[in-house]
C-alpha cells in the first residue's frame, strides 16, 4: 500500500466575542488567516505531519495550532475526519487601537505614531496616496479622519472607504478595482465604478480641520459620515472584515486620525 499525501489548505477566522451591547452570541471577525496543513498517512495507518503554518504576521502572540485527524470506514467508504483547533489569546485585537498602516502608496509617508498619513510630492502627482488601516474595523466602530492640509490644484480631494483586502493581498496602486468600496467628491465607488450619484456634501468642499469617516454597522450596512452627521446606508451585506482606507488624493495632502 502506497502512502497517500493530503495537503490541505484552511482558511480560519480570528474571533471573540462582542459584547459591548450585552450581545455575548454575536462573534466579530476582526482578521482572516489561512493555515496550511500537509500531511502523509504511512502505510500503518499513522498520520505523519510535514507541515502545518499559520501565517505570523496576522496571528496574535502565543497562537497554537492543534490538528486531530481519524480514518473512518462507512459504507465501505473512507472519510477522513479533521478537527482543527485555533488556541490563543485574541483580546489583543480588541484592544489594539486604531492607527494607518506604514505600507501604503509610493507617494505616502505615515508619522505621528500611525496617527498621520501625509503624501509627499504633494504638487507633483495626485495619486499613490492611499493608505490602510493596521487592523480590520470592528462593528460600530466609526474609523474618521481630520483633514490637516489641502492645496488647490485638482478637481478632486480626499477619499475614504473600506476595503476587504488586507494588508498582505492590497496591491498599490492597482487597489481600486476589486474589493473596494469609497467615496470621492459626492459620488459612491464599488471597485472601480461609480454606484451613488449625489451622496452627501461634495468632499472637494471640506476645509482643513473637517471630519470625514466611514463605519461599517454590525448588520453589515455600510456608513459614512462628514463632520459627524451621519449620511445614510450607502451599501449593505458587508459581512465579512474590512479595514479602513483613506485616499489622499487630489488636493487632500495630509490628514490624522481622529476618534
Amino acid at each position: 500500500m502506497c502512502a497517500s499525501k493530503y495537503v490541505l489548505l484552511l482558511c480560519a477566522f480570528l474571533c471573540f466575542r462582542d459584547s459591548v451591547h450585552g450581545e455575548t452570541s454575536q462573534l466579530n471577525v476582526l482578521e482572516e488567516n489561512v493555515i496550511t496543513i500537509e500531511s502523509v498517512l504511512d502505510e500503518s495507518g499513522e498520520w505523519e505531519d510535514i507541515r502545518i503554518e499559520m501565517d505570523p504576521s496576522f496571528s496574535p502572540n502565543d497562537t497554537s495550532i492543534e490538528v486531530k485527524r481519524s480514518l473512518l470506514e462507512s459504507d465501505g467508504k473512507k472519510k477522513v475526519v479533521i478537527t482543527l483547533a485555533l488556541k490563543g489569546s485574541f483580546d489583543g485585537f480588541s484592544k489594539k487601537p486604531l492607527r494607518f498602516h506604514t505600507m501604503g502608496g509610493r507617494k505616502m509617508v505615515v508619522t505621528n505614531d500611525g496617527l498621520t498619513a501625509k503624501r509627499i510630492d504633494e504638487f507633483q502627482e495626485e495619486g499613490k496616496g492611499a493608505v490602510l488601516t493596521n487592523r480590520a474595523l470592528v462593528n460600530d466602530e466609526l474609523f474618521q479622519v481630520r483633514i490637516d492640509r489641502l492645496i488647490q490644484r485638482y478637481s478632486t480631494s480626499i477619499g475614504i472607504g473600506v476595503t476587504r483586502h488586507n494588508l498582505k493581498t492590497m496591491d498599490y496602486p492597482t487597489w481600486v478595482q476589486c474589493g473596494v468600496k469609497m467615496v470621492y467628491n459626492n459620488k459612491f465607488y464599488e471597485d472601480d465604478s461609480v454606484s451613488k450619484i449625489d451622496y452627501g456634501p461634495n468632499l472637494k468642499t471640506l476645509k482643513v480641520g473637517d471630519l470625514v469617516g466611514v463605519m461599517k454597522k454590525r448588520n453589515g450596512d455600510l456608513h459614512f459620515f462628514v463632520n459627524g452627521k451621519d449620511l445614510g446606508v450607502t451599501a449593505t451585506g458587508i459581512n465579512y472584515p474590512v479595514h479602513g482606507v483613506l485616499d489622499l488624493y487630489g488636493n487632500a495632502v495630509q490628514a490624522t486620525l481622529v476618534p
